[in-house]
């Protein structure tokens, strides 16, 4: 056969060309809550190349910026770490999940000093580390009443107060914090 420019083309057919299998291996992602810092992901692969690159499957929740992620809010993302593979080997993907879970919080309550009956009202000394508001619960409302954090003695006596903070959807409830009044 002739080519265009008067040389010989030689025939050839079809080959076909079987690329090698490869795997990413890639470590489960712990649960991570939103204050965490920004983290790297690290996946390799068994044919030796660089990951290609990462996505992220819910931008609101996680974006990735090369292999660092950076998380946003609450929720869950599928992470795919991708290997595009070569004229050896064939691509290779492997996801794993990411969980952006809530914020565990304490309570800080300043211990309550020694109260004689007709001392006046006093404050409770307490914060949650969330920032959320605090409620109290008292075991004996006939020794004192609290309102507002601020503590009224009604009578002698013994009464444990309580700290307490319920959690939001960014929040798990804060561990109780008991005083004795």
């Amino acid at each position: 056969m002739a080519g265009v420019s008067g040389g010989l083309v030689l025939s050839f057919s079809d080959q076909p060309v079987t690329l090698r299998a490869q795997t990413i291996t890639f470590d489960e992602i712990p649960l991570k809550k939103l204050s965490d810092p920004p983290f790297t992901l690290a996946a390799t692969a068994s044919s030796g190349l660089t990951i290609t690159s990462y996505s992220s499957s819910n931008q609101t929740v996680a974006t990735i910026a090369g292999s660092l992620v950076t998380m946003h809010s609450l929720g869950i993302s599928q992470i795919t770490a991708r290997q595009a593979g070569n004229a050896t080997y064939a691509p290779a993907k492997y996801t794993r999940t990411l969980y952006v879970g809530k914020e565990p919080q304490t309570i800080t309550f300043n211990d309550i000093l020694a109260k004689t009956y007709g001392d006046p009202d006093f404050d409770l000394e307490v914060t949650a580390s969330s920032g959320l508001p605090v409620s109290f619960s008292i075991t004996d409302p006939s020794v004192a009443e609290i309102t507002g954090g601020q503590v009224h003695i009604l009578s002698g006596g013994t009464a444990i107060i309580t700290a307490s903070q319920a959690g939001d959807d960014s929040y798990y409830p804060a561990e109780d914090v008991e005083h004795t009044l």
